[in-house]
């Protein structure tokens, strides 16, 4: 497939060469050297530029997809039951695998996630070989939550994951408004005496204007020392709006990492 791309592109620089180099003599002959060699080098210009930005997305669609598949064989079911079904609202595959990384070598033990799913499946998977560990997942959607606790029953993961059904309510923080979980529903949550992993990938980007603000206000005092923060679609702007808004707020900084979706992350 890569071949003939080539060879396409080839034929296409050919032919604009050709028509440019056309174009370029006529206007000599008729209108001035001057004026046909600028108007020739800017054509030539123009189409480099349009050709420049075409080879880095496909270069980029190409990379993603590379780290995609191989990340997505390292977190390949390790058991007999059916592949988890993944979607584009999932966590990608190779934020997973970094975030995955990050407990084993912390040895973390306690996760909130905001945003249930196959994320929170993969993740309680990692810990019967800690030997310690559980992740609490936070999930607007009753019917998903229920779906994602029958998957982790499946698997006998159950006792190291709580699915949180937290529907969403009306809350201001920072002196801003927003649609947050339940604080009702949160109790146990806000009782974790420390948080080692917050994994930000929820509520859904289109509820409101930054959305997912209310995570670090809400469990900032349950961080410890040493702790791991991942804001997830961080290509999106109301994601790197709120990345700044936590550095600027709680002093915290965060980098960006080039996932399939972006993510901003902070470790300590």
């Amino acid at each position: 497939m890569s071949l003939i791309r080539g060879m396409r592109f080839a034929g296409a620089v050919w032919m604009s060469g050709m028509i440019v180099g056309i174009f370029a003599e006529k206007l000599v002959h008729g209108y001035g050297a001057l004026t046909g060699s600028v108007t020739a080098v800017s054509l030539c210009v123009l189409l480099i530029h349009r050709w420049k930005d075409a080879l880095y997305a496909s270069s980029q669609a190409t990379y993603y997809k590379t780290h995609e598949a191989e990340s997505m064989a390292l977190l390949a079911p390790k058991d007999d039951h059916s592949y988890l079904p993944w979607s584009t609202w999932a966590l990608s595959a190779d934020a997973l695998q970094r975030f995955i990384a990050f407990l084993h070598i912390r040895g973390s033990a306690s996760v909130v996630e905001c945003g249930a799913g196959i994320s929170t499946v993969l993740i309680a998977r990692e810990f019967p070989a800690l030997r310690k560990g559980h992740v609490w997942a936070l999930e607007q959607d009753a019917d998903w939550a229920s779906f994602v606790r029958a998957m982790l029953a499946e698997r006998g993961l159950s006792e190291w994951a709580t699915v949180v059904p937290a529907p969403l309510e009306p809350v201001q923080m920072d002196g801003m408004q927003f649609q947050w979980y339940s604080r009702a529903a949160l109790t146990d949550v806000l009782n974790i005496p420390k948080i080692d992993a917050l994994l930000v990938d929820g509520p859904k980007g289109d509820t409101c204007p930054l959305v997912r603000y209310p995570a670090l206000p809400t469990f900032v005092k349950q961080l410890g020392t040493s702790f791991m923060i991942v804001l997830d679609d961080a290509r999106r702007e109301d994601e790197s709006n709120i990345a700044a808004l936590w550095r600027q707020k709680y002093g915290i900084e965060f980098e960006f990492r080039n996932t399939r979706w972006g993510q901003w992350e902070a470790i300590r």
